[in-house]
């Protein structure tokens, strides 16, 4: 699970990598406001979570849509959070 912050970034790294050309990590890195680190970390995060990121020619991007990046983020938070809360009811 994560916090609200982490998970803002998630779904703002999501609509940027949606971009059918793709972008630099230059351009990346300034579009969120981040540290090269920080990329590369919230691209590990989207693929532990089955969002493939690819590096095409020097531009990152993932084949998904916002749209469905997004849901794929909510509904394993969702997951997460049951799978809590069954562990806190037994």
């Amino acid at each position: 699970i994560v916090d609200g912050d982490h998970l803002a970034r998630l779904f703002k790294l999501c609509r940027v990598l949606a971009i059918a050309e793709g972008l630099s990590l230059d351009q990346i890195q300034s579009k969120l406001r981040a540290s090269r680190r920080t990329v590369f970390r919230g691209f590990g995060s989207l693929q532990a979570l089955g969002i493939k990121v690819e590096l095409r020619d020097g531009r990152y991007r993932t084949r998904q849509n916002a749209v469905t990046c997004r849901k794929i983020i909510a509904d394993s938070q969702t997951a997460l959070l049951q799978k809590l809360l069954i562990s806190f009811l037994r």
